[in-house]
């Protein structure tokens, strides 16, 4: 097990955790908002990948919690106090 984590790197691991636990937000929603959420994810990875803003795996994040307000029914203030 720990062979294939180094294999995989930490990278891809944190993205799949992640994306994991957007799932679980997004139980009771529908399925178009974990879509969605995930293809403004890979959006921003991919802008990170040809600009240097900042590295693409935090903007991965950015684009996936972008909708967190939406997926937990308050205000995005009310989402990031947690």
């Amino acid at each position: 097990m720990g062979q294939a984590l180094v294999l995989l790197g930490i990278d891809p691991i944190r993205k799949w955790t992640t994306v994991w636990c957007l799932a679980g937000l997004t139980a009771g929603a529908a399925t178009e908002l974990a879509t969605l959420a995930l293809l403004r994810a890979r959006t921003c990875e991919l802008l990170g990948e040809t600009s240097s803003i900042a590295d693409s795996s935090e903007l991965f994040l950015v684009g996936l919690f972008s909708l967190l307000d939406v997926m937990l029914s308050r205000t995005m203030g009310e989402a990031l106090e947690g």
